[in-house]
């Protein structure tokens, strides 16, 4: 069988380890770091297509759902207008 020279390492015990590996770096956390966390990313999506994805998983009872109903969604200031003025005009509300 022949081993390529980058994977010697790997399959033979006499062949010398590869260096150009990245070693892992860790780092202990004390507390008194003042490093800010950054946000997870932000990611566009049409409002017809995220709709029709909540209404079909709202009707199917999809648990999904539950796990981000407390999460911060990011809308423009106009449909976030049109949203609240829904809310306090419809019925029963």
């Amino acid at each position: 069988m022949q081993v390529l020279p980058a994977l010697a390492g790997r399959y033979c015990q006499h062949a010398e380890p590869r260096k150009d590996h990245m070693q892992p770096r860790l780092k202990i956390y004390t507390g008194e770091d003042s490093e800010t966390f950054d946000a997870p990313p932000a990611m566009a999506i049409g409002f017809g297509e995220l709709m029709q994805i909540i209404d079909e998983a709202s009707r199917s009872q999809r648990s999904w759902l539950r796990d981000f109903s407390h999460d911060d969604v990011m809308i423009t200031e106009d449909l976030y207008e049109v949203l609240t003025e829904y809310s306090r005009l419809r019925p029963g509300a």
